[in-house]
């Protein structure tokens, strides 16, 4: 692990690390300054499912942008279903799980 965290915080481009506040995981986050166009995100109270959609609203659109930014592809909003709420199956993808 020393030598990925060495790479990652020197020559590593185009990272982006999500953590969740309250996952251990967080304790020994990589520390991606001097890499190039890396990036790293806490959610707040998260925990080892931290995600996306689990980061307050103006790091999310910052991780969006920078994702639309390496891919050339623009995010698509969650449509709501008819009962108002996201599709879980596509919440669940996005999250990187299973849906329950």
């Amino acid at each position: 692990m020393p030598d990925v965290s060495a790479w990652t915080g020197s020559d590593g481009e185009r990272l982006m690390f999500i953590y969740g506040e309250n996952d251990p995981y967080s304790a020994a986050a990589f520390d991606p300054t001097g890499a190039a166009d890396a990036h790293r995100f806490f959610e707040p109270g998260g925990n080892h499912a931290a995600s996306i959609l689990g980061l307050l609203d103006a790091d999310r659109q910052e991780a969006l942008g920078i994702l639309s930014a390496w891919t050339g592809v623009a995010p698509q909003a969650l449509q709501p279903r008819a009962s108002g709420k996201p599709d879980p199956a596509r919440v669940a993808w996005l999250r990187g799980g299973m849906a329950h």
